[in-house]
C-alpha cells in the first residue's frame, strides 16, 4: 500500500545552519524630514519602511521588527514586528531601530532618525499705514502689535519685533520704537515676526509723524532761548546742538502763503478735485510727490518755478479711493511733507 506525502514543513534552527551571512539593508536608513501640515499644524501621516534581503532566507519569511523611541530620549515608546511604521507623530527629532534577522539567526540592524517638523514661514500682515499727531511732550511710541494686523503661523508665533528705515540682520528686532520732532513726516517701518521655529517674515508700512500743535516749534524756540540767554555755558551750548532740526532749516512748514516753507492744499479734506498750494523762495526746480500711507507712489511732478505762490491741481481721479495722503515738496531750500484726506463723497 502507497502512501501518499502531503506536504513537509522543515524548521531551520541556528545548530542546523551553515548560513553564516546577516541579511542585507537595502533600504536607506538616513535622516528623514517631514513636515507638519501648513494650515493647522498637524502632522503629516509618516510611513517608514526597511527592505532586507537574504542569500539562504526568503524576504517574506525574514523577521523584521521596531522599537520606536519618541524624542529620541532613551526610552522606548512602540514596538512590533512589521517593516513598515506608520502613524501621526508628533514634532521632534524621533529615533526608530530597526532590526532583521533571519532564519538561521543571523541579524542586522541599523537606527533610522525622522524629524517631523513645521516647514512654513509666518505671513507678516502689517497696517496700511498710519498718522500719529505728536502730544505735548513730543514723544510716539509704537509697539509690534501697532502695526501688526492678523499676523499669524500655521502653528503660533513666538515673537515680534519692529527695525527702522530697511531690514538689517545684524541688528536685533526691538518691541518698540519711538518718534519724536527729528521724525516729522514720513517714517517707515518693518515689522519682522518669527514662528516657534525659527521662520521669520517681515512686512514694511509707513508711519506718519504730525505735529499739528507745533509743540516741537515751541519746543525748539525755548531751546534756542535757553541756548543764547547762557551761551557763555558750555553745558548750555553742548544741549543746543540738538535743538531741532525744524529750527535750523529756512524751509519749516508755514501757514502764511507768502513765506518759505508754505504747503498746503484747498480743500482739505476733498472728496472731488483738490490744489496744492506751496510758496518758492527762490527761483529753481521743484518736485512735489505724493504717496498714499502705505508709501506706495501715485504721483511725481517736477518742474521749474519762478519766487512766490504756485500752484498745482490734482484731479480726484488720481487717488484710489478715501483716505489719507501725503503731499513731499522737495526743494533745494528743504523737503516739507503735508497731510491730505479724501473722503468717499457719498451723501
Amino acid at each position: 500500500m502507497g502512501c501518499l506525502l502531503v506536504g513537509v514543513v522543515v524548521f531551520a534552527h541556528a545548530s542546523d545552519c551553515t548560513d553564516q551571512q546577516a541579511p542585507q539593508i537595502k533600504s536607506n536608513c538616513s535622516e528623514q524630514v517631514f513636515c507638519l501640515k501648513n494650515y493647522d499644524c498637524s502632522p503629516q501621516i509618516i510611513q517608514l519602511k526597511v527592505d532586507a534581503t537574504d542569500d539562504q532566507t526568503p524576504t517574506d519569511q525574514l523577521d523584521i521588527s521596531y522599537r520606536l523611541d519618541l524624542d529620541d530620549n532613551g526610552r522606548i515608546n512602540d514596538t512590533g514586528h512589521n517593516k513598515t511604521l506608520e502613524g501621526d507623530f508628533p514634532p521632534g527629532k524621533h529615533r526608530v531601530y530597526w532590526t532583521i534577522r533571519d532564519l538561521c539567526g543571523n541579524v542586522s540592524q541599523c537606527d533610522q532618525y525622522f524629524t517631523v517638523k513645521d516647514c512654513s514661514k509666518p505671513k507678516a500682515n502689517c497696517i496700511n499705514g498710519t498718522s500719529l499727531d505728536l502730544p505735548a511732550d513730543q514723544k510716539i511710541t509704537i509697539e509690534a502689535s501697532d502695526v501688526s494686523v492678523f499676523s499669524h503661523d500655521n502653528c503660533a508665533l513666538s515673537n515680534m519685533g519692529l527695525q527702522r528705515n530697511s531690514i538689517n540682520p545684524s541688528l536685533p528686532k526691538v518691541e518698540s520704537l519711538q518718534f519724536g520732532c527729528r521724525d516729522l513726516g514720513m517714517q517707515k517701518v518693518f515689522l519682522i515676526v518669527e514662528d516657534q521655529s525659527g521662520h521669520t517674515s517681515q512686512c514694511s508700512t509707513f508711519v506718519f509723524i504730525a505735529d499739528p500743535k507745533e509743540n516741537c516749534e515751541r519746543e525748539g524756540q525755548r531751546n534756542l532761548e535757553a541756548a543764547q540767554a547762557g551761551a557763555t555755558q558750555p553745558a548750555i551750548k553742548k544741549a543746543t546742538s540738538h535743538t531741532s532740526n525744524l529750527l535750523s532749516t529756512p524751509f519749516h512748514q508755514q501757514t502764511d502763503p507768502s513765506t518759505a516753507g508754505y504747503l498746503q492744499n484747498t480743500p482739505n479734506p476733498f472728496s472731488a478735485n483738490t490744489t496744492i498750494h506751496f510758496y518758492i523762495p527762490k527761483p529753481s526746480k521743484t518736485t512735489i510727490t505724493i504717496y498714499n500711507v502705505s508709501g506706495h507712489l501715485i504721483k511725481r511732478h517736477t518742474a521749474s518755478y519762478v519766487e512766490g505762490v504756485q500752484q498745482l491741481s490734482l484731479p480726484s481721479e488720481l487717488f484710489p479711493g478715501p483716505g489719507f495722503y501725503i503731499c513731499e515738496l522737495s526743494h533745494p531750500s528743504g523737503t516739507l511733507t503735508h497731510r491730505m484726506l479724501r473722503m468717499d463723497g457719498k451723501k
